[in-house]
């Protein structure tokens, strides 16, 4: 799917989502990264629609701040407000790309 935030909750702190790297093998040219967008919103670019997603906001995206591979083991945390995709797997790897996700709301 495309550019996207985990929450709609857009002015409330403490939505985060963790990712857990399942995979046991992965190797950089198999890709399948984690890219993180700023809110920056002069490229002109707009999040586009996502069908059944509710994220028909068409806030601004920006250029990338963080690009984050998916290291066997890796636990990733990040604000569930961030923009964010999961780039595709490549044709070559021997394996689709595994992600054990929680969605966490702090009380």
């Amino acid at each position: 799917h495309g550019i996207h935030r985990d929450t709609i909750e857009l002015n409330k702190e403490g939505y985060y989502t963790l990712l857990y790297m399942a995979n046991i093998e992965w190797y950089p040219s198999w890709m399948a990264e984690n890219v993180f967008y700023s809110d920056d919103d002069t490229t002109g670019d707009i999040q586009q629609w996502q069908k059944g997603f509710g994220q028909s906001r068409k806030f601004g995206v920006g250029y990338p701040y963080a690009i984050v591979p998916p290291i066997p083991g890796r636990v990733v945390i990040y604000d569930g407000r961030a923009l964010h995709t999961t780039k595709p797997t490549s044709a070559w790897a021997k394996d689709m790309r595994y992600a054990v996700v929680f969605r966490i709301r702090e009380k």
